[in-house]
């Protein structure tokens, strides 16, 4: 272990590096900096190693660019206790959560300063995770700062917070196989957020701005008691014209809608609704269709998870409607 109240890669120089390799291995500092002026300097770690600091920054100065941060394999942490910026005044600098690797702090602050532009984060591999209880993209909670600055998840990356900030002219992407999870309300609508086609969104508040359409293979889940997706006047759609697809309803999360439609129209295939754990609700005024023309869809309710339909209940409504089900199955789980 070392630990020291300061740690400087790169303070004045470029191209410097240092690494946490193996498990037991650790760098501790209350202050660590990744570029102080210099650039193209790099922290890491690996295969179970672990960095701890209080407050972190990758590019603190001008010219303080290119710098890199990276938490890459099963074990391997970052745990910053403060604020971590990427970008102060530097731009295109980097923090990667890779594999499994793993990255938390308080507060992640991107491109902080209106001279810091084009800074990264992303989270990408299985196990792979960024979490902040605050996510600032392109200044802090309270300012604004540069703009070109990214977030992205994917290939089973997952990023989590619980306060998101998105600034005009910087993006959070979150693309195939990742997962953006949110522990509070949730404008999925907001300027810079980016739901593309494969990604995984997953809300523990109140979900509003979201297309009441799920397509393109997303996947949106309504997470714990506070979880609700309020959609009166509108019909939820769960593969509109559009093939595996997911809404999952879990742990006392609730969706209320109009008609729910699990595989709406032709090609409509493969698509999933599960309602899962005491307190979870779908609760639709009208009815609840599974396979209006698609085939293969699949409603689920276990394990207390319960669906409400006012009216009708129809599992495989056209005559090109075929093999789909509703499955229900363990204690409390109940289709009225």
């Amino acid at each position: 272990m070392i630990e020291t109240p300061e740690l400087y890669v790169g303070k004045y120089s470029s191209n410097n590096f240092a690494m946490a390799f193996g498990e037991g291995s650790e760098l501790a500092a209350t202050t660590l900096r990744v570029g102080q002026t210099g650039a193209n300097n790099s922290l890491a770690a690996s295969d179970g190693g672990r960095v701890t600091s209080e407050n972190g920054t990758l590019g603190y100065w001008i010219g303080s660019d290119g710098n890199t941060a990276s938490a890459m394999g099963a074990g391997s942490v970052w745990s910053n206790s403060g604020a971590l910026a990427v970008g102060e005044h530097g731009s295109d600098n980097t923090l990667m959560a890779f594999d499994g690797g793993r990255i938390e702090t308080t507060a992640l602050n991107l491109g902080v300063q209106t001279d810091s532009s084009n800074n990264t984060a992303f989270a990408m591999g299985a196990g792979a995770v960024i979490s902040a209880d605050e996510l600032n993209i392109g200044g802090t909670s309270d300012a604004a700062g540069g703009t070109g600055n990214r977030v992205s998840v994917l290939d089973g990356g997952r990023v989590e917070t619980r306060d998101l900030v998105i600034h005009d002219g910087n993006e959070l992407d979150l693309n195939d196989g990742g997962t953006f999870a949110v522990n509070n309300d949730f404008n999925a609508s907001m300027n810079g957020f980016n739901f593309n086609e494969g990604g995984t969104l997953e809300v523990s508040g109140r979900l509003t701005g979201q297309n009441h359409y799920i397509f393109g293979q997303r996947t949106i889940v309504m997470k714990g008691g506070n979880a609700l997706w309020f959609q009166p006047y509108n019909h939820v759609k769960v593969g509109n014209y559009s093939s595996g697809n997911t809404l999952r309803i879990l742990g006392g999360g609730r969706v209320y809608d109009r008609v729910t439609y699990i595989g709406e129209g032709a090609g409509a295939n493969s698509n999933l609704l599960e309602i899962a754990g005491s307190g979870s609700l779908l609760k639709s005024s009208w009815d609840v269709l599974v396979g209006e023309e698609g085939q293969a869809n699949r409603m689920v309710i276990r394990n207390g998870g319960s669906v409400q339909a006012d009216t009708h209940v129809f599992i495989g409504v056209e005559e090109e409607s075929s093999g789909n089900e509703v499955v229900i199955s363990g204690g409390g789980a109940s289709l009225k």
